[in-house]
């Protein structure tokens, strides 16, 4: 009985201190313990740390600015051509099809670049849990003798 008290209170800290990263998955999803967390999750986990939060809103922003300029530069391409198989003003289809495809060639680099705010943000998580867990000291062990035998001291 005496040594399996004594085993649990040496691998507690394991146990304690073990935690599961936070993951990455494309389409700016972050999971952690396979669950998705969402943008008030993450403010709530990591509110001490205003530089996470910064990057994580950053990379949501790019990522819905991106959609935005892709999505509306697919849908003036696609009117464009619809109109050239009509007869209509060649002015509005140049103009269209022109914003189109800047709209879509300008939304690509702000989709890729959104990527790597969020994953930057999943790494600065990464780390101060690591660091969270070097800084915390659980408790303290040692062995008392008395004068009928030896005794622990736990010191939380």
């Amino acid at each position: 009985m005496k040594k399996t008290i004594l085993l649990f209170f040496l691998f507690t800290p394991l146990f304690i201190m073990a935690q599961n990263s936070y993951t990455y998955k494309f389409g700016g999803r972050v999971y952690e313990n396979d669950r998705k967390l969402n943008g008030s999750d993450i403010d709530m986990y990591f509110n001490s740390n205003p530089e996470i939060i910064k990057l994580y809103k950053k990379g949501i922003a790019k990522k819905t600015t991106g959609n935005f300029l892709l999505y509306t530069g697919l849908l003036s391409s696609g009117y464009a051509l619809y109109e050239v198989s009509k007869e209509g003003n060649e002015t509005t289809v140049a103009l269209t099809s022109g914003y189109g495809v800047i709209a879509t060639l300008i939304s690509i680099p702000i989709k890729i670049g959104y990527q790597k705010k969020i994953k930057k943000a999943v790494l600065l998580m990464n780390e101060e849990i690591e660091n969270q867990n070097k800084k915390v000291v659980l408790y303290d062990i040692k062995l008392t003798p008395f004068q009928n035998g030896i005794g622990l001291t736990i010191t939380f």
